[in-house]
């Protein structure tokens, strides 16, 4: 009898949960499912061994603010729910290259969530608001939800989360433990995230496309001009440069004034600079193999693009001190 019943319950979490598995996704089916799951046979493990779903614990929005507030959050083990209901042995990331779980801290109302982004190959993070509503367990931003919470204290996290997509289209969910982040964790976490997604296209533009420049576009637009910097930019992941121009701040950076002939280069420091090469007249090579302008007193520069007014070009400078070379992406125009 009591493994009758105990199939007859396994049977009716099977049913309620299928459907919200379906993409319906309404506030009152899962007021009415975590109902009926509470009544359900449900533990850390079934009978035969298997992981299977814990029930949510009913928890006043206070209380979770008050677990949440001021803390990191680092994964521990994340298992996919399956159809039957229990959760695969092996944990969810296991496998998996390019990405992996996200961690996440909460301050006040906020919620900030740090993640590896496929699309753009880096390291950020995001920071929204956040609710919970007690009734159906979810914790949601202002756009969408996060997880469905399944129970908090001021070390442990457990989440069910919504994750992707299958082959057949089917929605993959899945459960993850999260334990408390210690600071030096936290910090740790926050500089391996550095960029921040949401405004990461503005804060990092791309670099201009390369132009195809020709030994004669070179003679025709680059020679017999005095070429003054009027922007520096520090690169940024090689494609990338970040937003402020160092000329407009309060940087020593400065970087020498241009002019070509056919068979030198003259650099021209600002007279208060001290530099090696200050106002010195090179020979120099054009390589348009790779739009590359080659001295041999390390002042070269890549050309990106080049008009009769403007030259973009990148440049590497080396520390004298570590001898770390630093790229700059610079803008020329004509005096």
């Amino acid at each position: 009898m009591a493994k009758r019943t105990a199939q007859w319950k396994n049977k009716l979490y099977l049913q309620l949960l299928s459907k919200y598995l379906k993409p319906m996704g309404k506030s009152t089916l899962w007021t009415i499912v975590w109902t009926l799951l509470t009544v359900c046979f449900l533990t850390a493990c079934s009978e035969d061994g298997e992981l299977v779903m814990p029930v949510p614990k009913d928890l006043s929005e206070q209380y979770v603010r008050n677990c949440l507030n001021g803390k990191g959050w680092m994964h521990v083990s994340s298992h996919e729910l399956k159809d039957n209901l229990q959760l695969d042995k092996d944990d969810y990331w296991q496998g998996h290259i390019a990405i992996g779980p996200q961690q996440y801290f909460f301050k006040g109302d906020s919620i900030t969530t740090f993640v590896a982004s496929d699309g753009l190959g880096i390291k950020g993070y995001t920071t929204d608001t956040y609710q919970y509503q007690r009734k159906t367990h979810q914790l949601n931003g202002k756009d969408a939800e996060y997880f469905k919470l399944i129970d908090v204290n001021e070390n442990e996290l457990k989440m069910l989360k919504y994750q992707a997509f299958n082959g057949n289209g089917r929605k993959i969910y899945v459960y993850s433990i999260y334990r408390r982040m210690t600071d030096a964790e936290l910090q740790s976490v926050r500089q391996e995230h550095p960029y921040n997604l949401r405004t990461y296209n503005a804060d990092y533009p791309m670099l201009p496309e390369q132009a195809k420049i020709t030994p004669a576009d070179f003679q025709q637009h680059a020679l017999n001009r005095l070429w003054t910097c009027s922007e520096v930019y520090l690169l940024e992941n090689d494609s990338r440069y970040q937003a402020t121009n160092l000329l407009a701040t309060d940087s020593t950076l400065c970087m020498p004034d241009y002019q070509l002939s056919t068979d030198s280069l003259c650099m021209n420091y600002p007279t208060a600079m001290k530099h090696d090469i200050a106002n010195s007249r090179m020979p120099y090579k054009y390589l348009a193999n790779g739009y590359f302008l080659h001295t041999d007193n390390d002042a070269d520069f890549h050309i990106l693009t080049l008009t009769d007014s403007e030259m973009r070009v990148i440049r590497y400078i080396a520390d004298p001190k570590t001898g770390k070379r630093t790229g700059y992406y610079c803008i020329y125009t004509v005096a």
